[in-house]
This record gives C-alpha cells, sequence and structure tokens, in this order.
C-alpha cells in the first residue's frame, strides 16, 4: 500500500494547468495525470490502465512525487546530444539520393545501397530519409 498523496491547493492548480497543456511535452502530461488521479484515491491498476502504462511507472512516479513534489515530475534523461557534423553528413546523404544514380543501373537508391557507397550505417540512411520526408517507394 502506498502512503496517500495530498495536494496543496497551489500544486493541484499547477498539476491541472500541466495537464492541459497543449502542444507540451507528452510525459509532462502523463505525469501530472498520475498524480492527480493517486490524489484522487484511484488504485494503482486503475491508474495504470487508465493511462496505459505498467504498474511499476505509476509507483515510480508516486515515490518521486513524494520527495520532490512537482520538480520531481521532469525527466532527468535529457536526451541524446547531436553528434558534431550530423547536419553536413544529412545533406551529403540527401545530395546523393536526389542528384545521383547507383552504379549498379538500379533506378534508385536502396538504404543499404546508399550507406555502402558513402561508408556509413543503412539505418543513418534511413533516419535521414524518413526526418527529410523522402520517399522512394514506387
Amino acid at each position: 500500500m502506498l502512503p496517500p498523496i495530498r495536494l496543496s491547493p497551489s500544486e493541484r492548480r499547477e498539476l491541472i494547468r500541466i495537464s492541459r497543456r497543449l502542444g507540451g511535452p507528452v510525459n509532462s502530461v502523463q505525469r501530472a495525470l498520475i498524480i492527480l488521479s493517486l490524489a484522487e484515491g484511484d488504485t494503482l491498476a486503475t491508474i495504470s490502465r487508465e493511462r496505459e502504462c505498467s504498474v511499476n511507472t505509476v509507483k515510480l512516479w508516486h515515490r518521486r512525487f513524494l520527495k520532490d513534489r512537482i520538480p520531481g515530475l521532469e525527466g532527468r534523461h535529457k536526451g541524446k546530444t547531436v553528434e558534431k557534423g550530423t547536419k553536413q553528413l544529412e545533406a551529403r546523404i540527401l545530395n546523393w539520393t536526389l542528384h545521383r544514380k547507383p552504379q549498379n543501373g538500379s533506378a534508385q537508391w536502396s538504404s543499404r545501397k546508399l550507406a555502402t557507397a558513402l561508408g556509413i550505417s543503412h539505418m543513418r540512411v534511413a533516419r535521414t530519409w524518413t526526418k527529410a520526408g523522402v520517399s522512394l517507394s514506387r
């Protein structure tokens, strides 16, 4: 049994504001809704089902909220930094895709053929194409 969460009026207002945020991080909305549900007395299973997350996720945000309150709901992983030269490599991939033909007589590039020609990972090519909205399907 988890200890109950009691919200101050200002915390409740802030969590409601976060939960209604449009265009904001989905994770922040999810965490706010979890805490609001816990404060209402909903069960772990109910919250897990309604929020489409695991019971352990609900427990994690319960624990972090009790320890650090609203600041504890911020994600701790800030994401991966973009490697140096990524924009240039993506530009090179797109340039080859759009302005060069494969040497083997194919009508268009596959991610693997272009990756081999450029000496990079085929997944890098595929991610670049997806990011740029390039579709080579016929």
